[in-house]
């Protein structure tokens, strides 16, 4: 946003306040339905950039199926966080899961690191950015 807004006159601010508006409206019913749901700041910071970045495909957030989807992401987090190499072990069990050891890499090693954003950017997208969780606007034809 930085780079996007840097030399920006004060005018083309509006809207993207009204963009960060509605992310941050978004965001509130995802933390309504789970208190405390981004009381991580990773959580937080990768929910809002995945938001920003796919905003202009997105009509609402089931607020719901959101916070239940992460919430069970934070817990398989959580419960390979101190070994994520479990993750990646063994291809044929019902624990191999490439996105959460990338995940995890990411978030433990450097999390304001620009590659590690981008990681955890693709991760929530691969993961979040579905029917599930998102009513996407129809797109012109």
């Amino acid at each position: 946003m930085y780079i996007e807004f840097c030399n920006a006159e004060f005018s083309s601010f509006q809207p993207m306040m009204q963009k960060t508006q509605c992310i941050l409206n978004w965001m509130k019913e995802v933390n309504d339905y789970k208190k405390g749901i981004f009381k991580n700041k990773w959580n937080f910071v990768d929910f809002f950039y995945l938001l920003y970045k796919s905003f202009h495909r997105i009509e609402n957030v089931n607020s719901i199926a959101f916070a239940d989807n992460l919430s069970a992401f934070e817990r398989k987090r959580k419960r390979f966080n101190k070994d994520p190499e479990q993750l990646i072990d063994d291809k044929g069990s019902l624990d191999y899961d490439k996105e959460m050891y990338d995940y995890i890499l990411a978030f433990k090693n450097g999390g304001a690191e620009s590659r590690n954003l981008r990681i955890r950017y693709r991760v929530y997208f691969n993961h979040f950015l579905n029917s599930n969780n998102i009513t996407f606007k129809e797109l012109p034809t």
